[in-house]
């Protein structure tokens, strides 16, 4: 069995030494199917059978997925222009970050952005980008939140919507630079005035960028969370990202939503433990009750976490910092561009 599982692996675009770890964790801690219903194993785990499963934890963006469901949310929800005035949530969010003064001031400029056409993706776009060159525990809460400007019955069919819409975007890079040139340097916005969106927009927003438009789901992690789950390890994901949309990605993943743990707000407020950096660890022990045997991840945002799990697995995008950190904890490695081969699009 546990060859048949390091083979699949393998083929699916894990390296064969990450593979063949998989396949002898999956053997060593998990229940094989086929003994799982068997009466001798049932009656000799008795004894044990108070003691929860092990516990195996994906983050979402770019660990199942390729791509950023926080980044997709603002892109359409923006692209569309359906966010119209400044949540409290967002003011708060964007002093956070940049204090009182310039938070003034860019709350100021971005009121006037709002109501302009040309203006509006662009500086809404950049100023998220800016959000997250500085605090990025800011810029994950302003994405999440801003399903909050929809009524609460809405929000869910918002989600369902813009993940599916997601799948099969296939925007080219000329349909980006027709449909949005960002600001040279984000870092001009702490100093931009309204005056100078209504006068200098010209001269400022010319630089094409490329944003992600759409996600790919790595037919490799969904493969692996199902063998997980047949061997009768308890399986999560604990991402940054908005609930509802991470939701979606479970439900392509076929885990059930419960097992999902993510950015939550109530009434404007976002729910705590939020799992962001090092609350992922705080967020994991309330949900859950313990760390996890093994951690997947892609950022800095899920070292924490990693570091606390027995196992970890870093799905690597050639981020320096971070394969620092995965070295130095003892994590295994997993080149994404192996995986992208191989995705799956089924809704």
């Amino acid at each position: 069995m546990s060859s048949h599982i390091q083979a699949l692996l393998n083929a699916l675009g894990y390296t064969k030494s990450n593979a063949e770890f998989l396949a002898q964790l999956i053997q060593k801690h998990g229940i094989s199917p086929s003994n799982a219903i068997s009466s001798n194993v049932i009656s000799s785990s008795n004894a044990i059978s108070s003691n929860p499963p092990p516990l195996i934890v994906f983050d979402c963006d770019q660990t199942l997925i390729q791509g950023d469901v926080g980044e997709i949310l603002l892109s359409f929800l923006w692209k569309n222009r359906l966010v119209q005035s400044i949540a409290p949530f967002e003011a708060i969010l964007i002093k956070d970050a940049f204090g009182e003064q310039a938070g003034s001031l860019i709350l100021e400029t971005m009121s006037v952005a709002l109501r302009d056409s040309q203006k509006y993706f662009a500086y809404l776009w950049d100023l998220y980008k800016l959000l997250y060159e500085t605090k990025v525990s800011c810029a994950l809460t302003f994405a999440a939140g801003c399903l909050e400007h929809f009524e609460a019955s809405e929000r869910k069919l918002r989600s369902a919507q813009i993940f599916k819409q997601a799948l099969t975007w296939d925007l080219t890079f000329e349909d980006l630079k027709t449909n949005y040139a960002g600001i040279a340097s984000p870092q001009l916005l702490l100093s931009l005035t309204p005056q100078d969106l209504e006068t200098r927009y010209d001269d400022l927003f010319d630089t094409p960028k490329s944003i992600w438009v759409h996600v790919q789901p790595f037919l490799a992690q969904m493969t692996l969370m199902q063998i997980f789950q047949e061997h009768r390890f308890e399986v999560a994901v604990i991402s940054g990202s908005a609930q509802l949309i991470v939701e979606q990605v479970a439900e392509h993943f076929q885990l059930p939503l419960k097992q999902v743990v993510a950015l939550h707000f109530e009434n404007g407020v976002l729910l705590e433990p939020a799992p962001i950096h090092h609350r992922k660890i705080d967020a994991c022990l309330h949900h859950f009750g313990r760390l996890p045997l093994m951690m997947f991840g892609d950022s800095l945002n899920d070292v924490p976490l990693m570091e606390k799990s027995t196992y970890a697995l870093l799905v690597d995008y050639q981020k320096n910092q971070v394969i620092e950190k995965a070295h130095a904890m003892g994590a295994l490695i997993q080149d994404f561009r192996l995986l992208s081969d191989r995705f799956s699009h089924s809704y």
